[in-house]
């Protein structure tokens, strides 16, 4: 089983054409065992943005708004 936290994750700045002020903290992904599952947590900065994409895999996106 792998165990992780959020506050020991490291979080890098995205770095994809189109985003703007954004950091990612990657928790579940293919190089900790999990081969169809992606666990991001994006920080996004106030005037900051993503990207639009677009893919067939399916996912679920829930947002947090701190002020």
């Amino acid at each position: 089983m792998y165990v992780t936290s959020v506050d020991k994750t490291e979080e890098c700045e995205m770095k994809l054409k189109g985003a703007l002020g954004v950091k990612v903290k990657y928790l579940l992904h293919e190089r900790v065992g999990a081969e169809r599952l992606q666990l991001r947590i994006f920080t996004i900065d106030v005037g900051g943005y993503t990207p639009l994409e677009r893919h067939e895999q399916e996912h679920v996106q829930q947002q947090l708004f701190y002020v």
